[in-house]
């Protein structure tokens, strides 16, 4: 029933909000699969699902992109590191810094 329909894209809207992205997509896209079958794929309603589809997997996208950069930035931050060490030990504060840079980053 196109009411149900239209509250499982609320439910996962609410999962997006959540954070639960797995739950969110595969929801949104069990929605986007009835709706085309039984209000057709040009339905103001089936667009708005596959729109906020996509704004999800936008959201996912930047993050991957971010979690790249920051994998990357840590690195640099370990190559200093480790040079800088090698010239003046791991106490020095320039060392210490890197290091503590790369696991903010969670690297």
């Amino acid at each position: 029933h196109p009411s149900t329909l239209g509250t499982k894209g609320n439910l996962a809207g609410v999962l997006e909000g959540l954070g639960d992205i797995t739950g969110a997509r595969g929801l949104f896209e069990e929605v986007i699969e009835a709706q085309t079958q039984q209000l057709g794929p040009r339905h103001v309603d089936t667009l708005a699902i596959k729109n906020n589809l996509g704004v999800l997997l936008e959201e996912m996208a930047r993050a991957a992109e971010q979690n790249g950069a920051r994998a990357e930035a840590a690195g640099l931050y370990r190559a200093a590191a480790d040079m800088q060490e090698a010239r003046n030990g791991k106490d020095d504060k320039y060392v210490v810094h890197c290091r503590a840079k790369a696991r903010e980053l969670g690297a």
